[in-house]
């Protein structure tokens, strides 16, 4: 093996030094673009009601502008926020609908957050939430909804919500 001079052995390790920092950048901006990509993709999770923001302390009011419900009383929806805070994330909406599988005819309750972590919207336009049912399919909630992507940007989406009472089953398509 040749020996280097030592400006040749310096120029090499800032060569090695070069290539690890440009490896090590690319690395964190495809972890970035990866994870900014997840959120733009994202249109909303359901979480349980049993935690948090759902809290009767958050429903907005007035109450009859903040509620809704259909199917004969049987499904309701509460326009919840947490008192802006935080600014990016403090509007929710919670269902409530009946659950089969519960023998003493109680309800079940589910929180609209924008991901699966639990964070709310930015904004979620309650007086513009449509509907639609479908026998076979069930409720169809239509959401407009608005939230920092990367605490920057905003997006909106509307985020369509399945109520099927017979089957109990309450997801986002």
């Amino acid at each position: 093996m040749p020996v280097l001079s030592d400006q040749e052995s310096a120029t090499k390790a800032l060569s090695v030094q070069a290539v690890r920092t440009l490896a090590s950048v690319l690395l964190f901006l495809f972890a970035y673009v990866h994870a900014t990509a997840e959120d733009v993709l994202s249109v909303g999770a359901l979480t349980n009601c049993a935690h948090g923001p759902s809290s009767v302390a958050n429903i907005i009011e007035p109450l009859e502008d903040n509620t809704r419900t259909y199917a004969n009383g049987n499904v309701r929806i509460i326009h919840l926020d947490t008192g802006g805070e935080p600014v990016c994330c403090s509007a929710y909406v919670a269902i409530l609908a009946p659950d089969p599988t519960d023998h003493l005819l109680g309800r079940q309750c589910l929180l609209l957050t924008s991901d699966a972590a639990g964070s709310g919207f930015m904004s979620i336009a309650f007086s513009d939430i449509t509907s639609r049912y479908d026998q076979k399919r069930g409720l169809l909630l239509s959401v407009p909804t608005e939230r920092y992507v990367d605490t920057v940007s905003i997006t909106r989406n509307v985020i369509n919500v399945r109520i099927n009472q017979t089957s109990g089953v309450i997801a986002i398509e």
